[in-house]
């Protein structure tokens, strides 16, 4: 609970999806996620059994609430003609009791009351969970940069961010009462890490089979 801002931007990979289509006609990706009864931004190919387009393109933000037995999912479905070499620029944002979640401008909302605990979960960038084999829904395209803060980040400051990256973390480095917890645009990195432009040091680690064997 509290106030929280993800942004991102991304970029679909619809034929290598196509090629990593299961049977059953569904492939669900993960953006930006936390593990366990999962909460996070996942974009999903659908094959369409009733319309004319043979695919169905949607941008989710899915959680759980203590106590339920199925997750709160906002949907965001995009025109089948504007997928292909398109960015995303992708935002939510939770206020005290409100997520709000928008894709290259369209928004939709839902109030929360009792989110499940997710303090001690794995944040993931680009899948769900890569040590759980049933729920790695990896991340197939790219993504531009990220920002993750603990706060409601301005509408000014999301344009900024999308904008003129550089001018964001110029801004942010010079904000004392910021309260960003990650920043990056991914061109700097080691063999390990993802080097946090936000000044806090939060780099995170780069996942390998190796690390885990």
């Amino acid at each position: 609970t509290g106030e929280c801002t993800v942004l991102t931007r991304y970029k679909p990979d619809i034929d290598a999806m196509i090629d990593a289509m299961p049977d059953i006609g569904f492939l669900s990706t993960g953006l930006i996620c936390k593990n366990g009864q999962h909460i996070g931004i996942f974009f999903k190919m659908i094959k369409n059994h009733v319309g004319i387009d043979p695919w169905v393109f949607r941008f989710s933000f899915e959680f759980w609430q203590r106590g339920e037995t199925e997750q709160r999912i906002l949907d965001i479905d995009i025109d089948p003609s504007e997928i292909r070499d398109t960015w995303f620029d992708i935002e939510l944002t939770q206020s005290v009791k409100e997520f709000t979640f928008t894709v290259n401008g369209k928004s939709v909302s839902s109030k929360y009351l009792n989110l499940v605990d997710y303090t001690n979960s794995y944040l993931w960038v680009g899948c769900a969970n890569r040590l759980a084999p049933d729920w790695k829904h990896e991340l197939i395209g790219e993504i531009d940069q990220i920002l993750i803060a603990n706060e409601v980040v301005i509408p000014f400051k999301r344009v900024l961010f999308f904008d003129n990256y550089e001018g964001y973390v110029d801004r942010t480095l010079r904000d004392t009462k910021a309260k960003t917890v990650f920043l990056s645009n991914f061109k700097k990195f080691t063999y390990y890490k993802i080097h946090d432009d936000s000044g806090n040091g939060n780099h995170p680690i780069k996942y390998d089979n190796e690390w885990v064997d």
